[in-house]
């Protein structure tokens, strides 16, 4: 089971990456007509840099699991670090992660809700009319969903780490070890 977890989320964060180059890419080539069509031509396109706007948000999104899978995201390891107990740093580490699959459940909830009720009540963007604002939002729940199955993974890769080895998992979780 922990081995098809872990080829599924590999999987998923290689479609993000995908993804994220391909909207880098989009976002680039949206900004950069724009300024022609604005500076050059005299004739501004309304809907690009709208759409700019809510690629770079997908992108920030899908960006974060991707980070999250590398365990790149900035944090604040001292308290950890000063538990001499191996055991003790362990379930420290594992109650953190615990937590924040919590949180992520919380927003894949709350997001799908917010998501769902858009849909309901047919929202469109200002200068695209033919996209529902649901379909912008979705990003929230599909990357909630990918980090939660992401935590999970890291949850039982902790539980499975024994205490004495728990040290090397905190270097790694800073950076030190790749």
């Amino acid at each position: 089971m922990y081995k098809v977890l872990c080829k599924l989320n590999d999987s998923i964060y290689n479609v993000f990456k995908v993804l994220i180059i391909c909207l880098l890419l989009a976002m680039s080539i949206m900004v950069f007509s724009q300024v022609v069509f604005r500076y050059v031509l005299k004739s501004p396109i309304a809907w690009s840099e709208e759409l700019s706007t809510y690629c770079f948000s997908w992108l920030a999104f899908f960006g974060a699991a991707v980070v999250l899978k590398n365990d790149n995201h900035v944090n604040v390891s001292s308290f950890v670090d000063r538990i001499n107990n191996k055991s003790l740093r362990k379930t420290v580490i594992l109650f953190s992660q615990v937590l924040v699959l919590a949180f992520l459940g919380m927003v894949v909830y709350y997001s799908t809700n917010l998501v769902a009720m858009l849909l309901q009540n047919d929202q469109r963007l200002l200068n695209l009319e033919s996209i529902r604002v649901g379909y912008v939002f979705m990003q929230v729940p599909i990357s909630g969903l990918a980090m939660g199955l992401l935590m999970v993974e890291k949850i039982i890769g902790t539980l499975k780490t024994k205490a004495d080895d728990i040290g090397q998992q905190t270097e790694r979780m800073e950076g030190g070890v790749e």
